[in-house]
């Protein structure tokens, strides 16, 4: 597929070499990340009037998207979360130096993924059924629990465990990623073939850190657990480690690995762009209310009494979300088994339909997920405006832009 190297410019392969260049970009994004979640804490908790739900939500999360398509897993590179604990741990921006951990191999298991999985479930149930968008304190509790979260992968396990396994970011970037335009690829296959060391994977000593997310750059295809970290550039004793400029898409045109866990991922992160959208239209309010109507009017196992209460709402929404993220699941496994008999061929396992066709679906999220955040874009940019001169809700007018339309 088309590439062209970036770091034939001399001075951005100097650059990557660098034990400053990810902590230069981190430090800003932790200073802001811990501001967000500062303001989220002490400012006025008014829907509206407090600029922390309106940064994560409405410009780092619909940012992200875009981001990811132009330059895919950069987030990761730049990502506060592991970067706090990560300095604490190892007393030190630049210096390489080990993390006082218990070193555990991260458990082995069918469905590596499955911790990312669920907690990207949750994190989506909490935003639309709390309505974390329009609530600063939960805003930044969420961000104090992804630190938190961080912090304990880093104390019990190897590497880093929760980039690779556990961050719902990660991975939903990281599908995403294999349709993004930037890369860190192997320039020559003979030259890894030839390696003795693996410094890459291995890390070298007192230059770069191991991959922290166990990936072999002699035999890496694709985006989807690669952060962009540059360890690998710092500790390859060959330079044979480059920065690439691609065409979007390419990871999937062509071979790449294929796991159950990561079209587990695929067909929740399809479901769920989608379930975003319906769950916006004033139809879906309809539905909640009918729903709930029903259930109480028929007293349904005590229902009446569970679904009255002043939790009714949130219930009502649990049960129709747990429908709409099952049932379309369920269609598509279906729509495999067919498949799989309308063919006629033994050599053709439903799972190995399952999971090579959930790729498929990756495209449509991704550029559905794109214009569903375009018109957030515009929606927000004016609440952004106001608040950019009153962050904290305080009555203040810095800028002049506290009552702008």
């Amino acid at each position: 597929y088309w590439r062209l190297e970036l770091t034939r410019m001399a001075w951005l392969r100097r650059a990557m070499k660098s034990r400053w260049f990810q902590p230069a970009v981190q430090l800003p994004v932790a200073l802001g990340f811990v501001a967000v979640i500062v303001v989220g804490l002490i400012g006025n908790q008014e829907p509206g009037r407090n600029i922390a739900p309106v940064l994560t939500w409405n410009i780092w999360w619909i940012g992200l998207i875009f981001l990811v398509m132009f330059a895919g897993n950069l987030w990761c590179f730049a990502c506060p979360w592991t970067a706090i604990p990560d300095w604490f741990m190892r007393r030190s921006l630049t210096a390489v130096r080990k993390v006082r951990s218990l070193g555990l191999a991260y458990p082995r298991f069918r469905l590596w993924m499955a911790p990312a999985i669920v907690l990207f479930a949750v994190i989506t149930w909490l935003e639309l059924a709390y309505d974390a968008a329009n609530r600063p304190w939960l805003t930044s509790l969420l961000g104090i629990f992804m630190i938190a979260l961080a912090w304990a992968c880093l104390l019990l396990f190897e590497r880093k465990a929760m980039c690779r396994y556990v961050c719902f970011v990660g991975r939903v970037s990281g599908q995403y990623a294999t349709m993004g335009m930037l890369e860190l690829r192997r320039r020559d296959n003979a030259v890894c073939r030839e390696c003795k060391t693996s410094d890459c994977f291995r890390g070298r000593e007192g230059v770069g850190y191991a991959c922290p997310t166990h990936e072999y750059m002699g035999a890496m295809n694709d985006n989807q657990y690669c952060t962009l970290c540059t360890e690998c550039v710092k500790s390859c004793p060959h330079d044979n480690i480059a920065l690439n400029l691609r065409s979007s898409g390419a990871d999937l045109l062509h071979p790449h690995r294929a796991k159950l866990d990561e079209a587990y991922m695929a067909i929740l992160v399809f479901i769920v762009s989608a379930f975003h959208g319906a769950a916006m239209i004033p139809l879906w309010k309809t539905w909640e209310g009918e729903l709930r109507g029903w259930l109480v009017d028929h007293d349904l196992l005590g229902s009446a009494e569970i679904f009255a209460g002043s939790n009714g709402g949130v219930l009502v929404f649990t049960l129709m979300m747990l429908a709409c993220l099952v049932a379309p699941g369920l269609l598509y496994w279906l729509l495999c088994v067919a498949m799989r008999l309308a063919s006629g061929r033994a050599d053709v396992s439903v799972r190995k339909l399952f999971v090579r066709f959930a790729y498929t679906l990756l495209p449509i999220a991704l550029f559905y997920h794109l214009a569903h955040n375009a018109t957030h874009v515009f929606w927000e940019w004016s609440k952004l405006r106001r608040l950019i001169s009153d962050p904290l809700g305080w009555g203040h007018d810095w800028f002049g832009t506290a009552r702008a339309p």
